[in-house]
């Protein structure tokens, strides 16, 4: 029997119903679906605001850092620029103050000094605009004051050893920053101090620029060398300053660098190191013509210009200006020899308790102003001669090694057997080998 629905062509409520709920079905589905792509879209909020967070929190700390590191490097550039400062670094026993300079002693030293910062802060304002005009400068000059001295005095450009120490002095005064420092005896201990002060400031954020003057002296071409070699642009710090010719190997170097000159400033020579006046007369010489230490210039010249036959006996002034040694006599064993003085004995026990100034009387110069020994006592040459006798009665405190031409202190105990059981001479000082095996000259010991 049909069905109504089938008689009617209809669907049944059944398929009706099957229908609906197939459709209920898709849409519960799509509701499932879109939930858990809701919760995916929420997942992938949380995780990306979770980063959004995290970068954002990381950019506010490298913000923080970028801003303090700027802070620091604006900081250090200050730094940089604070207390800026040009070095000069100049080798005082070849480059060497005209002799105008030299002969005003202390004021000469002041007046170099000033004309040396000023004619720098010339040269700074028209080669290097770039730095401030009112840059600091520092100068130091590296130099065997004692041996610079002698050398000057020997050459006559100046009356006295103390000119150039006073000068060394003046010039230390002139500006806070100027230095002339003294050495002592030795090679190339000036180049020592200039070499290291150089490499040390090379690199120095606050040096702008050094200025070398040493153009007598190869020994420094090696480290300008190596420096235009591994660090061009550290080589544009460096300017010379010509003094006397450059030394070869220097003279090749020039064309990389910077050269500047103050021919008003400083000797276009060396210094020579031999006499310019004849010798001091000999010990043994019947008859010579002697001026006191302390005698003025014209009382100088009225003596010198008197007849060879004149018997004039007070201390010649030629030993201002000369050393007590021109030579130093070496053994075999290197060590000093005193050769023998014949002093007469009944002048040596005559002036010992006079209590003169050995240094006076001997060397021509004494720079103690407190010296309480006797510097007015006119001296013949016998005397001079026992003078230095009983100089060398005091020994050495470098004993046997010493190379001070300037010395007058014995260097052997003179008591041959020596008794004393306590001997001011120590045990090497006794018993010296006198057999000469070497000359040292000046020229040999000093350039």
């Amino acid at each position: 029997m049909a069905t109504v629905a089938a008689v009617c062509g209809t669907i049944t409520f059944r398929e009706r119903f099957d229908q609906i709920r197939t459709v209920e079905q898709r849409k519960d589905d799509l509701i499932e679906e879109l939930v858990r792509e809701v919760e995916r879209l929420d997942r992938e909020l949380l995780r990306a605001t979770s980063d959004s967070e995290r970068e954002l929190e990381s950019s506010r700390m490298w913000h923080s850092k970028f801003t303090s590191i700027k802070d620091d490097a604006h900081k250090k550039q200050a730094e940089m620029e604070r207390n800026p400062f040009i070095l000069v670094l100049l080798d005082g026993d070849g480059m060497i103050f005209e002799d105008k300079f030299l002969q005003k002693a202390e004021e000469g030293g002041k007046e170099a000094g000033s004309i040396l910062s000023y004619s720098l802060r010339e040269f700074i304002q028209r080669e290097m605009p770039y730095l401030s005009h009112d840059i600091r400068i520092v100068v130091r000059v590296y130099a065997n004051t004692k041996g610079l001295a002698r050398a000057c005095a020997l050459a006559r450009i100046v009356d006295s050893p103390s000119s150039v120490e006073q000068f060394a002095k003046g010039f230390t005064q002139s500006q806070p920053l100027f230095d002339f420092v003294d050495t002592g005896e030795g090679k190339e201990r000036a180049d020592y101090k200039i070499k290291e002060l150089f490499q040390l400031h090379l690199n120095d954020c606050h040096c702008r620029q050094i200025y070398l003057g040493a153009s007598h002296d190869n020994g420094y071409a090696r480290p300008l060398e190596t420096l235009l070699n591994d660090d061009r642009s550290a080589a544009n710090k460096v300017t010379l300053i010509e003094g006397p010719p450059f030394a070869a190997e220097l003279a090749q170097l020039t064309p990389k660098l910077k050269v500047i000159n103050f021919p008003d400033l400083f000797r276009q020579e060396k210094v020579p190191t031999t006499l310019k006046t004849s010798p001091l007369p000999s010990y043994a010489a019947t008859a010579a013509t002697f001026v006191p230490a302390s005698a003025s210039p014209a009382a100088a010249r009225t003596a010198r210009s008197a007849s060879p036959h004149s018997t004039t006996t007070t201390t010649n002034s030629s030993r201002a200006a000369i050393p007590a040694n021109t030579v130093i006599l070496l053994n075999s064993k290197g060590q000093r020899i005193d050769p023998p003085l014949k002093a007469d004995q009944r002048e040596v026990q005559f002036l010992k308790p006079k209590k003169l100034c050995n240094n006076f009387h001997l060397l021509g110069d004494c720079s103690n102003y407190m010296c309480s020994y006797n510097h007015d006592m006119k001296l013949g040459e016998k005397q001079f001669l026992a003078l230095r006798y009983i100089a060398r009665l005091a020994p050495c405190s470098a004993g046997l090694s010493c190379d001070d031409f300037d010395c007058i202190s014995g260097h052997r105990c003179l008591n041959v057997p020596c008794t004393f059981q306590q001997c001011r001479f120590s045990n090497d000082m006794h018993h010296v080998d006198m057999a000469v095996s070497k000359r040292l000259s000046m020229d040999d010991y000093y350039t």
